[in-house]
């Protein structure tokens, strides 16, 4: 079983939110629905980065390098 993430529940909610609740409201409520699907967006590209590999080669290189000066 493939279950979402939280980034893909997210996604999903943003699309449901634009596509489907933000025509039925008020230019205040459109606007407001703008803010929070930008915001779920952000959420869900750090939640990508935050789960992506990194190298921990470069984070030691970087280290030794700030000590160096």
């Amino acid at each position: 079983m493939n279950l979402p993430d939280a980034a893909d529940l997210l996604a999903i909610a943003r699309e449901t939110l634009l596509r489907d609740i933000r025509p039925q409201l008020n230019d205040e409520g459109r606007h407001a629905a703008a803010m929070i699907a930008n915001a779920m967006a952000i959420a869900a590209r750090e939640l990508e980065a935050a789960e992506a590999p990194r190298d921990r080669g470069d984070d030691r290189q970087l280290a030794a390098d700030i000590r160096a000066g």
